[in-house]
């Protein structure tokens, strides 16, 4: 539903995933950011998300990361570089900010939405969801597109 809804975004809306990150250990979340630097992540997203929850090419609970590795070579990229990927500490550097913002924003769970950094988006169901994202997305693009009032300037001082 999110990927069909997404393709007719305006072009000065943009959507960027944010995987759980409640722990910066978490070898899901990792490997998002790995494939992310790789440029692989359209190329995988869909399809892991498949594997770990519905067909159970890659373990629900507790995936190591020699697991995901494994799961990245059978997608046809370099085993070892995304092993070494969800180690870094550029990962780790990822995961720790993205759990600060889950944090800041007091994102309780997946899948959540939100907008311009500050609108949690709520919702029943997806198709609520994506109503009330629509909404939030017009209000803010119309705050950005509305002129900044001008500010007065000081009166002139005169001089006798």
């Amino acid at each position: 539903m999110i990927e069909a809804w997404k393709k007719n975004l305006p072009k000065d809306v943009v959507f960027r995933y944010l995987p759980n990150a409640y722990d910066v250990e978490f070898s899901y979340s990792r490997a998002f950011f790995a494939a992310e630097s790789a440029g692989a992540l359209p190329k995988i997203h869909g399809d892991l998300f498949a594997a770990i929850h519905e067909d159970g090419r890659v373990p629900r609970n507790n995936a190591t990361i020699d697991e995901l590795a494994a799961y990245f070579a059978q997608r046809g990229l370099n085993r070892e570089k995304m092993s070494a990927a969800m180690r870094s500490t550029a990962v780790t550097e990822q995961m720790k900010r993205a759990k600060q913002f889950v944090i800041d924003k007091g994102l309780g769970g997946t899948p959540m939405l939100v907008v311009a950094g500050k609108y949690v988006i709520q919702g029943e169901t997806y198709r609520e969801y994506l109503e009330n994202l629509d909404k939030v997305i017009a209000m803010e693009r119309a705050k950005r597109a509305a002129p900044k009032a001008a500010t007065p300037k000081p009166a002139a001082k005169s001089t006798p």
